[in-house]
């Protein structure tokens, strides 16, 4: 296609005999721009222009028009005007009718976190008792604390007030000492023991010697010390805050804690005080099947980039209290833990 300029058509003004363009049109067909008519003002002879189309298929100018005022020569610019695809009704340009102060930022939606994390754990019996019983003191005494580790999986919604919700899954290991010296009565048989002397009346000698087996009383002191391990599978559910300052992030979350129980086995005391083994199909099993409880954890949280954070996060978790066996003790387990987790913006 050409590129040519055609007038068409030009009218001189009667006066001045100046020039003055009224209308340019496209062609359709060649896309050339034709000079098709010529208006003059009959009081002012001044070039008006008053009109600006372009052709259905080319919809990438924006033109202005401008308007010669006949009495005062004044010229001035009418709004911009804006060019429609006459067969789709489509803009190929947007053009901004308010200026730039007057556009209203488009409202953002939240912020999707995804973190991965591990850290160390200590859990505690917390052994409580139901009445006037001397066994929770031994197994308060006779279990100790000691760290294990977990490994987990949280997804973060940030909204723009800084509310955020949170969902995750979490695998824990626990484990504790179970030590116990204990002192107890028994008997001994002792055999080849001498249990009777004959001696002579008279001559006092000795006529004889009788030995056997024989019971004593007896002290016996016992220790045991056993590693008890568990393994559960916890669902932290809630709600927090957080606030950044900078590149440091500051927050703090809460909710509930779903946990399961999948594995447990060591030794403890049953309610005659005996020290006896359990595993997760016992009658003197430590923890529930399944555990409801709280969750409480701050966090500080660096960002390394645009969309990358390391964040450090202690916690405690608390569980409503569960009956020991047939024992007239209770548990309520307190779990402390240290979380580093690697944070990442997914939108």
């Amino acid at each position: 296609m050409s590129t040519e300029k055609v007038v068409s058509g030009v009218l001189i003004d009667s006066v001045s005999t100046e020039e003055v363009i009224c209308e340019v049109s496209v062609d359709s067909v060649s896309t050339e721009e034709v000079i098709s008519e010529v208006l003059v003002d009959s009081m002012s002879t001044e070039e008006v222009i008053s009109e600006v189309s372009v052709d259905s298929l080319i919809t990438e100018e924006v033109v202005s028009v401008v308007i010669v005022d006949s009495i005062s020569g004044e010229s001035f610019d009418a709004p911009p005007l804006e060019l429609k695809d006459s067969a789709s009704g489509s803009h190929d340009k947007e053009v901004n009718l308010v200026g730039e102060d007057q556009i209203l930022a488009k409202p953002e939606g939240p912020e999707l976190y995804l973190q991965l994390y591990s850290g160390i754990n200590i859990m505690d019996a917390n052994y409580k008792a139901t009445g006037l019983d001397q066994l929770v003191d031994l197994k308060n005494q006779s279990e100790r604390v000691f760290p294990s580790v977990q490994v987990g999986v949280k997804a973060d919604l940030k909204f723009k007030n800084g509310l955020t919700t949170h969902l995750g899954l979490e695998y824990q290991r626990h484990r504790s000492i179970f030590e116990l010296e204990k002192e107890e009565s028994l008997s001994v048989l002792l055999e080849d023991q001498l249990i009777k002397v004959f001696i002579d009346g008279a001559t006092l000698d000795t006529l004889a010697k009788e030995f056997g087996s024989v019971l004593v009383d007896a002290l016996e002191t016992r220790q045991v010390v056993h590693n008890n391990r568990y393994e559960t599978l916890g669902i932290p559910i809630g709600l927090g805050y957080n606030k950044q300052i900078g590149n440091i992030m500051f927050g703090i979350e809460g909710g509930v804690y779903l946990g399961f129980t999948l594995d447990q086995n060591g030794k403890t005391l049953n309610a005659s005080e005996q020290i006896v083994s359990f595993d997760d199909q016992s009658a003197d099993r430590q923890l529930n099947d399944v555990m409801v409880g709280y969750r409480l954890a701050p966090s500080l949280a660096v960002q390394a980039n645009s969309n990358l954070s390391l964040e450090i996060r202690p916690e405690v978790s608390g569980f409503s209290s569960q009956q020991i066996g047939d024992s007239s003790v209770q548990s309520s387990p307190l779990v402390l833990k240290m979380n580093l987790a690697l944070k990442y913006q997914i939108k």
